[in-house]
């Protein structure tokens, strides 16, 4: 018997790539089963609560005419672990948390559950003196033996990530706005290599996929819910920093 193509990571990643699909439709399309059964499901034309007939018809059309091969290569070539709730390595964090990640993509080692995290986050406009800040903190807690956790973004975000890749500590993570293997911002290519190769990045789009304004506030309630603690280095006074606060609370 000639095994599928269709593993439940490359179903997951079809699921990931729809049109007008964010974490709340992903997870009513997973429903309680694995990826490749929610695949099948929507290709034989089941409903999905608070899916539109007319987009669901898209979604059908769209995973039937997908190329499984092609998906497990866009995986391979990225270097990309997949996971969703219920499969082994999905953070428990992530699942049990009120606003949880149905599927997730990675780069990297698995994220680290029981060790003691720290999200250090802030404006992309910093000081000298707020990245600098950023940067100690960043080092002090992975030499302790703290995961820093950031959005790996201009300014406090990587300068955090530089402290704590320097400290050869903790393995850092990193929660970011587009594809796990898309390096956004380009300034920041050799961070993200040695992030990838030292720690993790995680995001919830798939493969390849552009940084997406959406995403940035979403993945902010990823980055509160790994950390036990979020601390605000240097922040306007309205803007995704406070969001991750508003998350944490």
């Amino acid at each position: 018997m000639t095994e599928s193509p269709w593993s439940d990571a490359v179903a997951a990643t079809a699921i990931a790539r729809l049109d007008k699909i964010g974490p709340r439709r992903i997870a009513a399309v997973l429903a309680g089963r694995g990826p490749g059964a929610a695949r099948e499901a929507v290709v034989a034309g089941e409903p999905i609560d608070g899916v539109p007939l007319p987009l669901l018809a898209g979604w059908r059309r769209a995973l039937t005419e997908a190329d499984p091969v092609a998906i497990a290569t866009d995986l391979r070539c990225a270097d990309l672990s997949t996971s969703w709730v219920g499969s082994p390595g999905h953070p428990a964090f992530l699942t049990n948390d009120i606003d949880p990640a149905p599927v997730l993509f990675r780069h990297g080692a698995p994220v680290a559950e029981g060790r003691a995290a720290v999200a250090i986050v802030g404006t992309r406009r910093a000081s000298g003196v707020g990245r600098e800040v950023a940067r100690e903190l960043g080092f002090g807690l992975a030499t302790a033996g703290i995961t820093v956790v950031s959005g790996l973004a201009l300014g406090i975000d990587g300068a955090a990530h530089e402290g704590a890749l320097a400290a050869e500590g903790a393995p850092a993570v990193a929660f970011v706005g587009g594809g796990a293997d898309v390096v956004y911002p380009r300034r920041h290519a050799d961070l993200w290599c040695r992030l990838g190769r030292m720690g993790t990045i995680v995001s919830e789009a798939p493969p390849g996929a552009p940084p997406s304004a959406w995403r940035f506030p979403a993945r902010n309630r990823l980055i509160a819910a790994c950390a036990d603690l979020v601390v605000v280095v240097e922040s306007r006074r309205t803007g995704g920093s406070l969001l991750t606060v508003d998350q944490a609370i």
